[in-house]
C-alpha cells in the first residue's frame, strides 16, 4: 500500500511542560514518512532549548523548527501550512499526544477515500488522570453520534453548527490544496480560529470521520481557553450573530441556532456571576 509523505504542523507557545511527550509521540509513529514544522510563537520559557535538543538527539528527523514574534495560533498555522512541502497537512497541538498508529491508519483511510479532503477521528480527553472517549461524551451530554452524522458537503456545515466542534484538532489531516480557497486560517479569531476553518471546508467538501481514538487532548488549568473564556465567549457570540443574520438558512435551524446563541449566553453570565 502506498505510503503517503506527511507535513506535521506544531504551534507553541511557552509549551515546556508537555513538550517532550507530544514529541516523543511523533518519534514513535509506525508511519514514518512525514516532515516535523515546528512554529514557536515568541515563547519566553524553555520551549525552544527542548526543541533544539530533540532535534540534535534526533537528527534524522526532517524537523524544521521557526522561531517568530507572538501574533497567536492562526497566523502561527498559516506560517507552518507555507513552510509545508507534502499534499497532506497533519495538525497535532503542542501538549497533546498521538498514538502510534495515529498517521499509519489516517494513510490508509486518505487512500481508501480519494474524493475527502479533511480527515478525523475520535480521541481521549485526559484529564485528573483519567481519560474518556470524546465520542462517548458526546452521546451521554449532548445525545448524538458522531461517526453517524451527515458530513457530505453542506450537510456536514449544518452539523458543525447544531453540534458545535466535534472535531479534535490534533486528529485532523487535510489536504493542503483547498487551503487557499479559504484563505488559511482565519486570524481574525484567536480561540475558535480552527472550528472556523472546519465550518467553511465543510460547505464544499465531505468530512470524513473515523471512530479509532488516535491521541489524547488534555484538559488543564495552562490552556489558553481555560486562562482567557471571556474572550471565547466574545468570538462565539460573534459567530453565532454571523451565522443568523448573514447566512441563507432555513428558519427551524436558524431557530436552533439562537436556542444555542440563547443557552451560552446564559453560561457565560452564570460564570461572571460564580467570579
Amino acid at each position: 500500500m502506498k505510503r503517503i509523505y506527511f507535513s506535521i504542523i506544531m504551534c507553541c507557545y511557552n509549551s515546556e511542560k508537555y513538550l517532550n511527550e507530544t514529541l516523543q509521540s511523533i518519534l514513535s509513529q509506525t508511519h514514518t514518512n512525514y516532515e516535523l514544522i515546528i512554529v514557536d510563537d515568541g515563547s519566553t520559557d524553555n520551549t525552544s532549548n527542548i526543541i533544539k535538543n530533540f532535534k540534535e538527539q534526533n537528527s534524522y528527523i526532517d524537523l524544521k523548527y521557526f522561531y517568530k514574534k507572538n501574533t497567536g495560533l492562526a497566523s502561527s498555522r498559516n506560517y507552518a501550512i507555507d513552510k509545508a512541502s507534502n499534499e497532506w497537512i497533519a495538525i497535532i497541538d503542542h501538549d497533546d499526544i498521538w498514538l502510534k498508529d495515529k498517521l499509519e491508519f489516517q494513510n490508509n483511510e486518505i487512500l481508501k477515500n480519494k474524493n475527502k479532503k479533511l480527515f478525523f477521528s475520535d480521541f481521549y480527553i485526559f484529564k485528573n488522570n483519567i481519560k474518556k472517549s470524546r465520542f462517548e461524551i458526546f452521546k451521554e451530554k449532548d445525545n448524538f453520534n458522531t461517526v453517524e452524522l451527515d458530513l457530505t458537503p453542506f450537510k456536514g456545515y449544518l452539523n458543525l453548527i447544531i453540534h458545535g466542534c466535534f472535531i479534535g484538532s490534533s486528529t485532523v489531516i487535510f489536504n493542503k490544496n483547498i487551503i487557499n480557497k479559504y484563505n488559511f486560517f482565519d486570524q481574525n479569531y484567536k480561540f475558535l480560529t480552527d472550528y472556523i476553518f472546519f465550518i467553511n471546508l465543510s460547505k464544499d467538501y465531505e468530512i470524513h470521520c473515523s471512530d479509532k481514538i488516535l491521541s489524547i487532548w488534555r484538559n488543564h488549568n495552562d490552556q489558553a481557553t481555560n486562562k482567557m473564556s471571556k474572550l471565547y465567549y466574545l468570538e462565539m457570540f460573534a459567530l453565532y450573530k454571523n451565522i443568523i443574520l448573514k447566512e441563507n438558512l432555513k428558519i427551524f435551524i436558524k431557530i436552533t441556532i439562537l436556542k444555542k446563541f440563547i443557552r451560552l449566553l446564559l453560561s457565560f453570565m452564570y460564570n461572571l456571576y460564580l467570579k
